[in-house]
């Protein structure tokens, strides 16, 4: 992961993060959601919401974003107390997305573990991610740990999905993982 670095994200990263956020959706929901929403997906109208997302002075949530040597975004995560209220979990992980070409190069687990140890840190033990069920990136969520916790049906684009929530009964287990995962 050298050839990258992990750093809280600040205002000015909200156009990054929308690009992000919009070309991962693309890529990973290809053949899972309706080609039509996913057409119809522009970071430009996601710039504000992240721009307002990071103007908060919010100690409940926060986002870290990954950057190459140019210093571009190329992934970022989002995440905090949990939302609900209804899991015995403190922390969630909201979102995590990467560019395509970056994936597997280590950046995603940097990123759960720079996530995992400002929630540790900020006295929230455990954590939680939700995953559309037919995302691959659940077997990601595994292999660091995370264990099925439940499902629940939601709507995208008007069409209904199942929905997967694992968890990690420990933010300090991502912390001491070694480089083999």
């Amino acid at each position: 992961m050298s050839k990258f670095k992990i750093r809280i994200a600040v205002v000015n990263d909200a156009e990054g993060i929308a690009k992000v956020s919009t070309s991962s959706w693309k890529t990973t929901y290809k053949e899972i959601l309706p080609q039509s929403f996913l057409d119809s997906l522009n970071s430009e109208t996601k710039i504000e919401k992240w721009r307002s997302i990071l103007e908060e002075d919010n100690e409940v949530s926060f986002i870290y974003v990954a950057v190459n040597k140019a210093e571009e975004i190329v992934g970022f995560c989002h995440f905090g107390k949990e939302r609900t209220g209804n899991y015995p979990y403190e922390g969630e992980l909201y979102a995590l997305y990467l560019y395509k070409e970056v994936q597997g190069q280590g950046i995603g687990k940097g990123l759960v573990e720079f996530s995992a140890d400002k929630l540790n840190k900020s006295g929230i033990r455990n954590l939680m991610v939700w995953v559309l069920k037919d995302n691959p990136s659940w077997k990601f969520y595994q292999h660091l740990g995370a264990r099925l916790i439940d499902k629940k049906q939601i709507a995208v684009a008007g069409e209904s999905f199942i929905e997967a929530a694992y968890a990690w009964e420990s933010t300090e287990s991502l912390l001491i993982r070694g480089e083999d995962g």
